[in-house]
């Protein structure tokens, strides 16, 4: 069987291809990598509620004493040159939103298609024992679960 390409589609992905195989870059391989390191800490009443949705990468959280919320974000950018890993970083947004009661943080998602690069976010969190901890990750169901006083780090 044959098929037929018209010319109106060979028009549209003539300068993919070329632009493709003019490109000496390996994408299963992403070896380039930049990171940057975004830390951030909150104030958070008793009972209170952590919120993180992360979009690629693990999420540890540690039960402290104490009211306070801290945040460790490693923004990992992986790419088939250097270049592309650290023009990717400051793509990677982590969106806020504090309240006495609640502290919310999301990885953004990017938007449009992205060739030869890829990123996660490791989140690091040191939260008040007490706190109810909402954590979601992509593809993954929604973990919802309680930080109990006896889960000390002593």
């Amino acid at each position: 069987m044959q098929y037929r390409v018209s010319p109106r589609v060979r028009v549209l992905l003539l300068p993919l291809v070329v632009g493709l195989a003019g490109c000496d870059m390996s994408l299963g391989h992403l070896t380039a990598r930049a990171t940057e390191e975004w830390t951030h800490t909150y104030s958070l009443s008793p009972g209170g509620e952590v919120r993180i949705a992360n979009t690629n990468g693990r999420i540890d959280v540690e039960g402290v004493d104490g009211s306070t919320v801290e945040v460790r974000a490693e923004r990992i950018a992986r790419g088939a040159t250097e270049a592309a890993a650290r023009e990717l970083l400051p793509r990677i947004v982590i969106k806020e939103d504090s309240r006495p009661d609640r502290v919310s943080l999301e990885t953004e998602r990017m938007s449009g298609i992205m060739i030869g690069v890829a990123f996660e976010v490791r989140y690091h969190v040191r939260a008040p024992i007490g706190a109810a901890i909402n954590v979601t990750i992509q593809n993954m169901k929604e973990m919802i679960f309680f930080v109990p006083s006896c889960l000390r780090g002593d």
